[in-house]
């Protein structure tokens, strides 16, 4: 009986709490693919940082060329000119908010990736350390066991991931490092393997460090050597967010993992990836913002109301299939002869010294246009000259009071009954000064200002393009031809300025 009860009494006092650490453990392989499962991945954040950098760069280049030859398009095709004008600013307006996510989130991503690679770092040089220490007949000393087995060195695969790597060529990895620092720097992460066998690193702090006081700390405190050998509490002594070379990862990367993980446009802006943007189930809320602000709706329109708009504008068909819009700009081509390339191009892929030049031959024809004097084009202003009634057609074809009255030669008639004529042209507006600020007549059309109205007849009479007729002052036939010109030849251009 009294030595059953000693028996019992030395089994409780050797496995009681607090008691595990002895000197000589070895550290437990578990442990050790644990840690170094962290630290690939974390060796892997600048890889995936680098990759996001890079993606992002593509798509800024692709979207600053995709909106000028959107814009060489609106120049040369007036019908198209408002859409094409609002791809070109949804694109641009892209590009900013991923140059702000740049100098922002992507400056912590960076600065994440370097503290995670310095943990990564500091985990691999500790593993290797035990994998290291230990004889060549394991029996005689080991510093990493196969788990809990005496006298059994680990499997290589329990390290293999602490290994020194080239990390300039290594593979992105999409962990969120913060969930995985949280997981496995935990008291549930059980450190001690095999039991008193013989590792010099686990071996009394006085013995193995020369340290006369206290407990040896590892990796940050993560692991502390018992002052008498072994580990101190068998696990993990602290959480990741409790130590320095960790806690940035562990408290703060969920941010960083977030924005790296979004799904920004990546892909080349072609005329297919435009088409994308402008599909029916997506359009109301992609074009949302920037048809608002183009229009300068008040108060803003919502989703189904851009949906409306973006239909007529660019002619989306309801089964979702390849818009007008996208079927003309497939189609457009320049002519900006090279050297290697004579011939006219795609719009869409026109370089930047094509578009340079396209945009050069646009502006000085519309300069051209614009100092023609007024007798060379008296006979557009009668109201059945072709001129007049193309511009009649170019404005009964849009719908919305917004875009009419934004056009520089149309005024929206609420009190016309017919849908489609409601937007009319108006030769006063065309003629006048930049683009007239609209007044609501009586009738429900509007009215622009004139020039020289209201001008005292002194005035008048030495302002070249006025003239006093009737006792009043007006605007002269030479100004008012000389306007049309430039508004109904080039409408669709002036309407970019604004």
């Amino acid at each position: 009986m009294l030595r059953t009860s000693l028996t019992l009494f030395c089994v409780l006092y050797i496995t009681r709490p607090g008691t595990e650490a002895a000197a000589g453990d070895a550290l437990n392989s578990d442990a050790a693919a644990k840690l170094c499962g962290f630290s690939d991945k974390a060796k892997k954040a600048a890889a995936r940082t680098a990759a996001k950098l890079a993606n992002t760069a593509s798509y800024l280049k692709s979207a600053q060329a995709a909106a000028a030859r959107l814009t060489a398009f609106a120049m040369a095709e007036a019908t198209w000119a408002e859409p094409a004008i609002i791809l070109a600013a949804y694109l641009t307006g892209e590009a900013e908010r991923q140059l702000t996510d740049l100098s922002s989130k992507m400056a912590t991503a960076v600065r994440s990736a370097g503290q995670a690679a310095y943990a990564g770092g500091r985990i691999d040089e500790l593993v290797l350390l035990f994998k290291h220490a230990q004889h060549s007949t394991p029996s005689s000393g080991l510093c990493i066991s196969k788990q809990k087995t005496a006298d059994t060195a680990a499997d290589a695969e329990a390290t293999e991931s602490c290994t020194a790597g080239d990390l300039t060529a290594a593979a992105p990895d999409a962990t969120n490092l913060q969930e995985a620092a949280i997981q496995v720097f935990s008291a549930s992460t059980a450190l001690t393997g095999a039991t008193a066998n013989s590792c010099a690193l686990t071996a009394a702090v006085l013995t193995a460090y020369k340290k006369d006081t206290g407990n040896m700390l590892l990796l940050d405190g993560l692991i502390e050597i018992a002052n008498g050998g072994g580990f101190d509490t068998g696990n993990l002594k602290k959480t990741a967010a409790e130590t320095n070379v960790l806690k940035p990862i562990a408290t703060t990367y969920t941010a960083t993992h977030d924005y790296l993980s979004n799904g920004d446009p990546t892909d080349e802006v072609t005329a297919e990836a435009l088409d994308k943007i402008i599909k029916p189930d997506v359009v109301g809320a992609k074009l949302k913002d920037t048809i608002n602000s183009f229009y300068q709706y008040n108060p803003a329109k919502e989703e189904n109301d851009i949906k409306k708009i973006a239909t007529e504008l660019f002619k989306i068909p309801a089964d979702g299939s390849e818009t007008g819009f996208i079927k003309a700009l497939k189609k457009a081509k320049a002519r900006v002869p090279t050297r290697d390339q004579p011939e006219p191009q795609d719009t869409m892929q026109l370089d930047y010294q094509q578009l340079a030049r396209e945009e050069a031959k646009a502006l000085q024809s519309l300069n051209k246009k614009a100092n023609k004097k007024g007798p060379d084009c008296s006979n557009e202003l009668s109201e059945g000259s072709e001129a007049y009634k193309k511009a009649e057609e170019t404005c009964n074809k849009l719908k919305e009071a917004a875009a009419c009255n934004a056009n520089p030669i149309c005024i929206y008639n609420t009190t016309e009954s017919e849908e489609n004529k409601k937007c009319k042209f108006d030769a006063k507006k065309a003629t006048s000064n930049g683009v007239p600020k609209a007044e609501t007549q009586t009738g429900g059309t509007e009215k622009t200002t004139e020039k020289c109205k209201g001008k005292l007849e002194d005035a008048c009479k030495k302002d070249t393009e006025c003239k006093w007729e009737e006792n009043k002052c007006k605007d002269s036939s030479i100004l008012l031809n000389k306007k049309f010109a430039l508004s109904v030849v080039s409408a669709a251009f002036v309407a970019l300025l604004f």
